[in-house]
């Protein structure tokens, strides 16, 4: 992974403002002036803590709405869980409205794979049609929309001391978005309009598979992934 962090940094090429890289949650409604590559989501007032659920452990960053007038007063709850010895890293993403009146947003996952050294020359492959799809990086920009919520980083052919990382979603309720151009990667999945009544919840789980065995094992993961916590 890439990442600016401490200091919010435009994604390389110039895609996103308030941006750090890595692992990242954007919320954003063009309808109420929070475009995606302005969203404001990492000017909102964050805490962090410990969090363990069974074996897997790790933090919980939570925030309350009040930067972006899309999310006011909507209660954020992420989590970034591992297990002892697993190659997996879940995400787990609690949006609660705690407000009297209906809210309607976008979240969404970025992520910033490095794709110099054990990355660079690779390739992408996803699924596309319900058929894998294999995506070379190039001087003409690239962009994929998959038909499953799974996209796998491979390093070139002969390197062997990674077979590179997966992103995923649960379910079909995103779309994940694959873009190339050059060097530069844009990696991120959307959930589609989130309206939630006053009281109720969503919860997003998305995960990273390190050095996979094949994409049959990737697509297995990806079904049973909100059901491993």
């Amino acid at each position: 992974m890439t990442s600016a962090f401490p200091n919010a940094a435009p994604i390389p090429g110039g895609f996103f403002d308030n941006y750090y890289g890595g692992i990242q949650p954007l919320v954003f409604d063009e309808d109420m002036g929070e475009n995606l590559d302005k969203a404001r989501t990492n000017k909102e007032f964050m805490t962090a803590k410990s969090y363990e659920a069974g074996i897997w452990k790790g933090v919980e960053v939570s925030w309350i709405g009040k930067v972006q007038q899309s999310t006011r007063g909507v209660h954020f709850n992420l989590r970034y869980l591992t297990a002892p010895g697993s190659p997996i890293v879940l995400m787990q993403w609690v949006i609660s409205n705690k407000n009297s009146a209906p809210m309607r947003f976008w979240p969404s996952f970025f992520v910033d794979p490095k794709l110099d050294e054990h990355l660079a020359d690779g390739s992408i492959t996803t699924e596309w049609s319900g058929n894998a799809s294999n995506i070379k990086k190039g001087i003409a920009p690239v962009a994929v929309t998959a038909s499953r919520n799974v996209v796998w980083i491979k390093p070139a052919e002969g390197q062997e001391s990674t077979s590179g990382f997966s992103f995923m979603l649960a379910n079909d309720t995103a779309r994940i978005i694959s873009a190339t151009m050059g060097e530069v990667l844009l990696l991120g999945a959307v959930e589609e309009t989130c309206w939630l009544k006053p009281g109720e919840e969503r919860i997003i789980t998305g995960g990273l598979l390190v050095d996979p065995n094949s994409f049959d094992e990737i697509k297995d993961l990806q079904e049973v992934l909100d059901k491993i916590i």
